[in-house]
């Protein structure tokens, strides 16, 4: 992977024009590593963010607040916290997450809030959002900014035409014992699906049941990270992690979604 300059890179800096800044450079060595060389820098850029984010300044506030806002990193950067084995830094952050999550399920069965995240598409019901898909005549993303080139990728639409199809069977069957049994035991729905859950039920019988369980489902998870921080400390390094070892790679799954779905 690229590396960012810093500075001077000694000798090798002699042969270069002083006018020009280390960028230049930068863009140059890209280059020279073949395919895209902006694809190449933009991702040594946030691999060099994610590193400072969640070795250096995992406990300051104003960047977990920042986090929070967001709800949690794209699906694509929350698994490359995976890829750098950032179990401790991505355990402190999704759970704040994931608190929030439980948070506003709460709002939710008192009618007090809706959406449970701000600025969420308003796409009308579940039929309406289906016609739209097959007749063509809406996008996949259609939150997403107009610089990005992949909101009418086929192969989007039809993702999403397929979520909103298992999705209508999960509501719909949500009520009855074999499909809440099931529900439970999946561990419930990552966010990027449950918000589509709040926006596309059609009655509110299913959805209520399904943000019950959702609910309970984040307590267990919280309850997980939180031995999983607490194994960490010094005075119980000795204890056994257990199943609680894992519990920070399944709320980056719960935030984020499965690798790839976004």
């Amino acid at each position: 992977m690229l590396k960012m300059s810093s500075g001077a890179r000694g000798e090798e800096m002699t042969d270069r024009v002083p006018s020009k800044h280390n960028t230049y450079f930068d863009v140059l060595d890209a280059c020279k590593e073949g395919g895209c060389s902006l694809c190449t820098l933009a991702l040594a850029g946030v691999a060099h963010y994610l590193d400072a984010i969640f070795y250096e300044n995992v406990n300051d506030p104003p960047t977990r607040e920042a986090v929070m806002e967001a709800w949690g990193y794209c699906n694509d950067h929350s698994w490359q916290l995976h890829g750098m084995g950032a179990g401790l830094g991505s355990a402190i952050m999704y759970r704040d997450v994931l608190r929030q999550a439980r948070e506003a399920i709460a709002r939710q069965s008192t009618g007090k809030e809706r959406p449970m995240i701000p600025e969420r598409r308003q796409d009308g019901t579940l039929r309406g959002r289906l016609t739209a898909l097959v007749a063509g005549t809406d996008s996949a993303d259609g939150g997403r900014g107009i610089s990005d080139p992949h909101i009418g990728c086929p192969a989007c639409l039809m993702r999403e035409r397929t979520e909103l199809v298992f999705l209508a069977v999960l509501l719909e069957h949500i009520l009855e014992e074999p499909m809440a049994t099931a529900f439970e035991a999946s561990g419930g729905l990552c966010l990027v699906h449950l918000d589509q859950a709040l926006g596309l039920a059609d009655d509110n019988g299913g959805l209520q049941r399904l943000l019950t369980i959702q609910g309970e489902q984040l307590q267990l998870l919280d309850h997980a990270l939180s031995e999983f921080l607490r194994k960490h400390d010094y005075r119980f390094k000795d204890e056994e992690m257990g199943t609680d070892g894992d519990s920070w790679i399944r709320a980056i799954a719960l935030v984020a979604g499965k690798p790839g779905i976004r």
